[in-house]
């Protein structure tokens, strides 16, 4: 039986290597993952529930621009969607923002 345990990191380590990259494990964000000012604003008008129109017209920009913004947030914090967006703004408001 010890025989079999010894090679196992090593198959667990180089089959990683081999996942197509949708199928392998998802790092962890780094703590230190944090939202630029503009980014917090526009994760606060998802939390509001305004659309990305709304949000660009709120802000002055274009509706292009609050789009790259979101996919910048849901990318930084790991979340799958606006709704998740949403959730973490809720949770993670204080004085100065997410």
């Amino acid at each position: 039986l010890d025989e079999l345990d010894e090679p196992l990191p090593v198959v667990q380590a180089t089959s990683e290597q081999h996942l197509e990259p949708a199928c392998r494990p998802k790092a962890r964000p780094a703590e230190s993952a944090t939202l630029t000012a503009r980014e917090s604003e526009v994760v606060n008008l998802i939390a509001d529930g305004k659309s990305n129109a709304a949000i660009a017209a709120e802000l002055s920009l274009s509706e292009h621009t609050v789009k790259r913004h979101v996919a910048n947030i849901l990318l930084k914090l790991d979340l799958p969607s606006r709704a998740a967006a949403a959730a973490f703004s809720a949770r993670h408001t204080g004085p100065d923002g997410p």
